[in-house]
């Protein structure tokens, strides 16, 4: 394992500190900001018919749609730039029913059914 010294973790943390501020001064708050939206479409079925018996799931099938919308923010100007990071996220049920539900794929209410949005 190599060492480093602490001078030159301090020459390091030194010319951060002087770099920092000039790219704050930069970047803008709203002029910099991001966002991304990804989609997301599942598909899962699983078939039962070889279990047996009166009360036995015959099959699995459930289809659901996801939404991520990932924004983040420039910085403001100044010695300490401040910036928002933000996430949401959206899941819709697409196809699902009490009696193919239990995938995994979907979340499961206290009836039975898979919420119509999550």
């Amino acid at each position: 394992m190599q060492r480093v010294s602490i001078s030159r973790l301090t020459l390091a943390a030194g010319m951060t500190s002087m770099i920092s501020p000039a790219f704050a001064a930069d970047a803008g708050f709203i002029t910099d900001a991001t966002a991304t939206l990804q989609a997301r479409n599942y598909y899962f079925s699983r078939d039962f018919s070889d279990i047996v018996g009166p009360n036995q799931q015959s099959k699995a099938e459930e289809w659901g749609q996801g939404f991520i919308l990932n924004f983040r923010s420039g910085y403001t100007p100044g010695t300490v730039g401040f910036g928002a990071d933000a996430i949401g996220q959206l899941g819709i049920k697409l196809d699902s029913s009490r009696d193919r539900s239990g995938t995994g794929l979907l979340p499961v209410g206290s009836d039975g059914r898979a919420p119509d949005e999550y």
